[in-house]
């Protein structure tokens, strides 16, 4: 028997709100609003504006779109967008769509008409723009709002020397955001409405109601915490949330209370006018930025602004949940960390970097693989020095009778001790019995996985 379409629609939300999906990340991104628009001071303003939706001069949501209508894309991904904005119509829901060589000739007409419209405007002389669109139920139909011509693409270069898609992608969305205060998230993430209520206490970080001077914001990037829902998904999503969860919320929140936190990723909350002056939100640069988000942190370090991170904001975020998608994970990460290495902004930190700032730039690059390189070596001296010692016969009894250390075996080793940091977090957050059940009940599956993502 055929299902109603509806009930499909409503099986695909289902669905979509149970994974790392664009639906599950736009429709958390709307509970901002609606936090908004279910305040009473907020329905009074909006109440002389009747053909405006609620919270829409407030607060925007923009899905930012690469290959919508153009040949490199699927037309099942678009019809779902669609429907996705066709659904949400009247929440402050918007697009922005590049339009270049190859995208279908509907869009290049509507937004041809568009521009004849407005004036001044003649057919064919335009080769590529970033459109900013919105559903209009009356035309049951995309309506075009803004339109910004452009004379090079969206991603300059060649093959593996082709910009970044992703850095792009954020440019193109900022460039139509009209707010204070920006936020960009990739789309494994989400949250309830429950948070879009701490919002608009959680900006006042920027800008405290006490402060009169309006130009200088007290930081330019604000971080918070993520909770990773893929960690039930298996033994693999466990040790990436535990992962995660050690990093983006133990070590931002130490980092935060030295002074010496960068940005070291998104959902971090941005100066919108500050970040529009300085070429975007992340570098876009092949082969140099592939980790491109952590080049707006070295960007606030550079120009001696603050970056802080606090615990009253929480968003979902997903991680890799197979062992081919972690392996992948880690790939880029550890070619993103070589990268920086070789890169100008590497050279301008390091001239003026203190103690503290040169610790976490360290730990925020390639520590995590020089530990691992010394961890590997010690244990191969380890093992190279016990064959040469049973060559020359001397045997654990001979090595306490000489009292080295040799003579017991190293039990306790430094992996272990990493998670001494991990336990005690743990213990404070979710109580004694809880934290020893996580930690040491996942001790096992843990070590066997990062040995294998260590020697991969």
């Amino acid at each position: 028997q055929r299902l109603n379409h509806d009930v499909i629609v409503e099986i695909r939300l289902w669905t979509a709100m149970r994974m790392q999906s664009v639906a599950k990340t736009v429709i958390g991104a709307l509970q901002y609003g609606r936090a908004l628009a279910s305040l009473p001071k907020i329905k009074q303003w909006y109440a002389q504006f009747p053909d405006k939706r609620i919270a829409e001069d407030h607060v925007e949501v923009i899905l930012a779109h690469q290959t919508y209508g153009h040949s490199e894309g699927s037309e099942k991904n678009d019809e779902a967008v669609q429907l996705l904005l066709e659904r949400y119509a009247d929440d402050a829901l918007y697009m922005v769509f590049d339009l270049k060589k190859g995208t279908s000739q509907e869009l290049w007409r509507m937004v041809e008409n568009f521009l004849t419209e407005k004036g001044g405007f003649s057919s064919g002389v335009m080769e590529q723009a970033s459109v900013k669109c919105k559903w209009d139920k009356a035309i049951r139909g995309l309506r075009v709002l803004e339109v910004l011509p452009r004379r090079f693409q969206l991603r300059l270069g060649q093959g593996d020397y082709k910009t970044q898609g992703k850095a792009c992608n954020q440019l193109n969305g900022l460039r139509f955001a009209t707010g204070h205060y920006v936020q960009a998230l990739d789309c494994n993430m989400g949250t309830f409405i429950g948070e879009g209520f701490k919002v608009p206490y959680v900006l006042r970080m920027f800008m405290p109601l006490d402060k009169e001077d309006r130009t200088a914001p007290k930081c330019r990037y604000l971080g918070f915490r993520e909770y990773i829902y893929t960690g039930r998904e298996g033994t693999v999503g466990q040790c990436h949330a535990a992962a995660e969860w050690t990093f983006g919320t133990i070590n931002q929140r130490f980092l935060s209370g030295m002074g010496t936190r960068m940005h070291y990723g998104h959902p971090d909350f941005l100066d919108g006018f500050w970040a529009r002056n300085r070429g975007g939100m992340s570098k876009s640069s092949p082969v140099v930025n592939l980790s491109e988000d952590i080049f707006a942190g070295y960007n606030v370090r550079m120009r001696e602004e603050a970056s802080p991170h606090i615990d009253a904001l929480e968003f979902e975020k997903g991680r890799e949940a197979t062992f081919n998608a972690a392996s992948n994970f880690f790939s880029k990460i550890s070619g993103g960390s070589i990268s920086v290495i070789r890169s100008r902004d590497n050279h301008l930190l390091c001239e003026k970097l203190g103690l503290l700032h040169s610790l976490s730039f360290y730990f925020a690059s390639v520590s995590f693989y020089v530990s691992n390189l010394l961890v590997d070596v010690s244990i191969y001296l380890y093992v190279f020095l016990f064959i040469l010692f049973n060559l020359a016969g001397l045997g654990p009894g001979e090595l306490s009778a000489l009292g080295s250390t040799f003579s017991t075996e190293w039990i306790v080793a430094m992996g272990l001790v990493t998670l001494v940091p991990q336990l005690c977090e743990m213990v404070l957050e979710f109580g004694a019995v809880h934290a020893l059940k996580e930690v040491f009940g996942g001790l096992f599956s843990a070590t066997f996985f990062f040995i294998f993502q260590n020697k991969n």
